[in-house]
């Protein structure tokens, strides 16, 4: 009869043995003849190598350090942890494959567009190349090959000067992304400054031109007349984001939104009847009159009047007509 005792020690003999396997009790059971249940089996076991790498600093180690901590890798995520270059790949029917070497991949690809390059030469390294993706017996196997994989995959010449190069593309594409931010900000404050004096669109020509003469780096678009008059919307679109956001803030004495009263009056250019609606709220402690919206009148009656003056507010601040009740003053 089989004692606990017995029983116990047992137990703790194929433990120890599972252990020199880098595997656990969770991966021993019946993993069915698919591929998806391999690859969940193979990275269910918890990582200590997470908390090693969280404390380095990558950017430090070289290819040797990294190769030296791929030994004690327990699945494919301490792959990319070591190698955060790798990214997980899978066949058409969604399960893993393997891992793609993302700057080999895009510079292969940037070299040769359309290609039809084998996937050794683009970067790709299966978990096992003879078929066998099926069988639960294999599992680690699969997993030692794909890091001898990895290891020599990074340790080579191609690697090297693929890596190097991507940099230097990436690099690139970020220093061209901060000037342009730098200089669109330039050109967009020469639109505002234009609007809010009240010029015409012309001046944002000069003010441009002016500013290159200067030394100032304006880029080589955007400087023409047309670019200012279609900011104009933007602009305003930007100042009602900020003004709902405004009036949406509650106010820190009674933890409410700020209440506000409507002014409107008619005018009537170009023999056009128009509605010019605006509110006068407290913002920033500053009673402050804004400007909203003005709106043709089809109906010259006291009702027509009213009516855009609700759809005006409603609209332009984006309240219901309940809030609009209860935040409306006289």
């Amino acid at each position: 009869m089989l004692t606990q005792e017995h029983f116990d020690k047992k137990m703790e003999e194929i433990q120890k043995s599972l252990q020199l396997l880098g595997l656990s009790m969770n991966q021993i059971k019946p993993l069915g003849n698919n591929t998806a249940s391999c690859s969940t089996e193979m990275n269910k076991e918890p990582s200590t190598l997470s908390k090693t790498l969280t404390e380095k600093d990558l950017t430090k180690l070289t290819n040797d350090d990294k190769k030296g901590m791929l030994n004690n890798a327990k699945d494919i995520d301490d792959i990319n942890r070591i190698f955060p270059e790798f990214e997980k790949w899978n066949y058409e029917d969604g399960t893993l494959a393997g891992l793609r070497c993302v700057p080999c991949t895009q510079m292969s690809q940037s070299r040769n567009p359309g290609s039809s390059s084998s996937s050794k030469q683009l970067g790709y390294l299966t978990l096992n190349e003879s078929g066998k993706r099926d069988a639960a017996d294999v599992i680690k196997q699969q997993f030692s090959n794909l890091k001898k994989k990895v290891s020599g995959h990074v340790s080579s010449e191609s690697h090297q000067k693929n890596t190097d190069q991507h940099q230097e593309i990436i690099s690139e594409t970020l220093a061209h992304a901060v000037r342009n931010e730098e200089v669109g900000v330039r050109i967009a404050r020469c639109a505002l400054k234009s609007i809010i004096e009240d010029r015409s669109q012309s001046q944002f020509e000069t003010e441009v031109a002016f500013l290159a003469a200067c030394g100032v780096d304006v880029g080589e678009i955007n400087h023409s007349r047309e670019f200012a008059s279609k900011m104009v919307q933007h602009f305003a679109d930007s100042l009602r984001d900020q003004l709902v956001s405004n009036l949406s803030e509650p106010h820190p004495a009674s933890d409410r939104p700020p209440p506000f009263c409507i002014v409107a009056d008619a005018m009537t250019p170009g023999r056009v009847t128009l509605q010019t609606t605006g509110i006068i709220a407290n913002i920033d402690g500053i009673m402050k009159d804004m400007f909203l919206k003005a709106s043709p009148i089809a109906n010259h009656t006291g009702f027509e009047f009213a009516k855009v003056m609700h759809e005006d507010v409603s609209s332009q601040l984006r309240l219901s007509d309940e809030q609009l009740k209860s935040r409306y003053v006289f």
